[in-house]
């Protein structure tokens, strides 16, 4: 993303009167420090690790997230 990382978009999304409500989930290979912590400040619904991570987590984590039809 040339003109926004994955944090400043989040943000965008929560200025958003549709989308400042949804879950939020960031997949990085940004494991510790700042960019976590301002994560979670900002209110990121998950923050996870690639390497920490596996497919079937990924999947599952996002099928509790969705909203049930």
């Amino acid at each position: 993303m040339p003109k926004l990382n994955g944090l400043e978009v989040f943000k965008e999304l929560k200025r958003g009167e549709k989308t400042k409500n949804i879950s939020t989930m960031i997949l990085t290979n940004l494991a510790d420090g700042d960019p976590a912590q301002k994560a979670k400040e900002a209110g990121v619904t998950d923050y996870l690790i690639k390497s920490d991570t596996s497919l079937e987590q990924l999947t599952d984590m996002i099928k509790e997230r969705l909203p049930d039809k």
